[in-house]
């Protein structure tokens, strides 16, 4: 490989399953190169294609766990690499409860229910809804007319991620599917804003002690289409409500929020990145299998619930 003789690789960093990474990968063993694998989904269904890497990386507990136990793959847990400056709005002005990506993955019917819900009982709380994969057509098909009530707004997709949390004072994260570590929940943290989210697969370990976790129906999945019942919502209105209402609590939940985001600060994963090359050695010279350092390196995290008791707008310039 051209790649070996001109720069001369101590390990090659190969993410994907489809066949020209797997050739690349066994090239690379070949020459006796380290191959590290990074997965950040949970779509894989099959090891065969990391059998010739030396190191899976994840970004979370939770996913070295699914992978574990579905595939029966030891993974190296490491938090994912973030620039935090280039997320943090450098002026916030806010004032909607924000949903980004109102996809059937991130919970658009659940957020359906709830904007609706809202509506009827405080219409002063307005709504912001962030279109990214799918956009104000998946809202339309959950069969509520949003627009009766007047708190729905709608931003177009952005790059940039600032342009929205600047104005976010809440987010909402009813996430149906398994995330191995949703970004959403990070970069709201690093602008200081609670998140609600769900309790479905990574998302109460990214939050930690900086968001409230709150459980949704188990028949509702990503490929349900049916909208809850007003009962199955209600603590989520309460939690929304309760951080509207409560200048004690919210400016309670903000600060956890601004701590939790630490963990993504450059000098706490470098370290860990550091160690973890320094110390990586293709499995051929070591004669035997990649070692098991799943549990090395963790980051902290909090409890893994904390449960709340018992036509649009113009989108935004």
């Amino acid at each position: 490989m051209t790649f070996r003789l001109r720069f001369r690789p101590d390990v090659v960093v190969s993410p994907g399953g489809d066949a020209f990474a797997v050739r690349v990968r066994r090239q690379a063993r070949a020459l006796e190169v380290a191959v590290v694998c990074p997965r950040y989904h949970l779509r894989y269904r099959s090891s065969a294609p990391f059998a010739e890497a030396d190191a899976l990386i994840v970004p979370s507990r939770f996913a070295a766990s699914y992978y574990r136990r579905t595939l029966d793959l030891e993974c190296k847990v490491l938090p994912t690499l973030i620039d935090l400056d280039r997320l943090r709005a450098a002026t916030r002005d806010p004032r909607y409860v924000t949903f980004v990506n109102p996809s059937y993955e991130k919970g658009v019917y659940v957020f359906a229910r709830i904007a609706d819900e809202l509506g009827r009982r405080r219409p002063d709380i307005p709504l912001l809804v962030v279109e990214g994969r799918e956009t104000e057509r998946t809202l339309v098909n959950c069969g509520l007319d949003l627009r009766a009530h007047g708190n729905v707004f709608l931003m177009s997709h952005t790059p940039d991620p600032r342009h929205f949390w600047g104005v976010t004072r809440v987010c909402v994260l009813p996430s149906l599917g398994w995330e191995d570590q949703p970004l959403v929940a990070i970069e709201a943290m690093v602008n200081g804003v609670p998140v609600i989210g769900s309790d479905r697969g990574g998302i109460p370990e990214a939050l930690g002690d900086g968001g409230i976790v709150l459980g949704l129906p188990s028949r509702l999945t990503p490929a349900t289409r049916e909208l809850p019942a007003a009962a199955e919502v209600e603590p989520w209105i309460r939690a929304i409500i309760g951080l509207w209402d409560d200048p004690a609590w919210y400016a309670e939940q903000c600060r956890r929020a601004a701590v939790e985001c630490q963990r993504w600060a450059p000098e706490v994963p470098e370290p860990q990145y550091v160690q973890f090359f320094e110390g990586l050695r293709p499995s051929s010279a070591r004669g035997g299998k990649p070692e098991d350092t799943s549990s090395q390196g963790q980051i902290p995290v909090g409890a893994e619930d904390r449960r709340v008791g018992a036509d649009f707008h113009p989108a935004l310039e």
